[in-house]
């Protein structure tokens, strides 16, 4: 465990979450068969595929990830066989699948029971996101500067915490310029 995140590997030194092998399998593969994908075995091998490693993503309880892994894949099968009944025949096993965890793994419960409560739970369970909302409010539209913020003092805040450390240290301004490059990219590619 560190920083209440399980599921490290260390070697020597080098210390790495199993996650992150299967982040880089997923995204060399899916870019790798995306030409591929027109014919129906390709498009079963990558179903099966990426049910694999969203499987392992699910034993390691890496959900966030999972649900982004889930989410690309959606996308990419939609561009590329444009069958909307496949696509949502797999949201619908998906979101049953996503039901049953948030039943069955307390770990999932617990994170949302501070959804638009993490005030009342300000000194454990809502620590991280009350800190975020506060580095936001002192970064206001200019931001305090490059690094300046406190909210990289926070566990995980440069990973979970991005979008906060952004507007504490470069402003509002700069972050909406940020998310505005992500989407200009997006409605280009469309």
């Amino acid at each position: 465990y560190i920083n209440g995140a399980r599921n490290w590997i260390r070697i020597g030194s080098f210390t790495f979450q199993p996650s992150e092998v299967v982040k880089f399998l997923f995204i060399f593969t899916t870019a790798a068969t995306l030409q591929n994908l027109l014919s129906k075995r390709n498009l079963i091998l990558f179903l099966g595929f990426s049910g694999v490693c969203m499987g392992a993503l699910v034993l390691m309880r890496d959900f966030g990830t999972c649900a982004i892994f889930f989410i690309t894949a959606l996308i990419i099968l939609y561009m590329r066989s444009g069958n909307v009944k496949i696509i949502g025949l797999i949201t619908g096993v998906v979101g049953a699948g996503a039901v049953l965890v948030a039943k069955f793994v307390p770990y999932v419960t617990r994170r949302f029971s501070t959804y638009r409560h993490a005030w009342e739970f300000a000194a454990d369970k809502g620590y991280q996101q009350t800190r975020t909302m506060i580095a936001i409010a002192s970064g206001a539209l200019l931001g305090v500067g490059g690094a300046n913020g406190k909210l990289k003092y926070i566990a995980a805040a440069d990973t979970d915490l991005v979008f906060g450390m952004l507007v504490e240290e470069w402003g509002m301004i700069f972050a909406f310029c940020a998310i505005a490059c992500f989407v200009i990219f997006a409605l280009y590619s469309l």
